[in-house]
């Protein structure tokens, strides 16, 4: 659990300047998920289906990304833009580095 908080406060930190949006305020629920027993915080986080508290996250020039991985299975679970018009760019960037992080590299068959 120290580690997801650790993560939390990293991507807040991080994003304080960017624009708002739907991801910045998902990372403030999350966060509030963590520090108290408030039911509507929870609610929104448990919705965002994270594999494990084993959060990882993935700074890229268009944004940020949290991700968790169980086993075989990898959910992007959080993409939070730099730019609010770069969000397509942030998933190409975040689907490339997962590829590059975690799948084998199929050029080399």
């Amino acid at each position: 659990m120290a580690g997801m908080l650790r993560i939390v406060s990293t991507v807040i930190e991080i994003t304080r300047e960017w624009d708002h949006s739907l991801g910045k305020l998902m990372v403030w629920h999350m966060l509030m998920s963590l520090v108290s027993d408030l039911q509507q915080f929870r609610k929104r986080t448990d919705r965002m289906h994270l594999l494990s508290h084993n959060v990882i996250l993935v700074k890229v020039n268009s944004g940020i990304a949290l991700y968790t991985i169980d086993l075989m299975q990898i959910n992007v679970n959080l993409v939070i833009p730099s730019d609010p018009t770069n969000v397509r760019q942030l998933l190409r960037d975040v689907d490339e580095y997962i590829l590059r992080m975690h799948l084998f590299d199929r050029r080399a068959k």
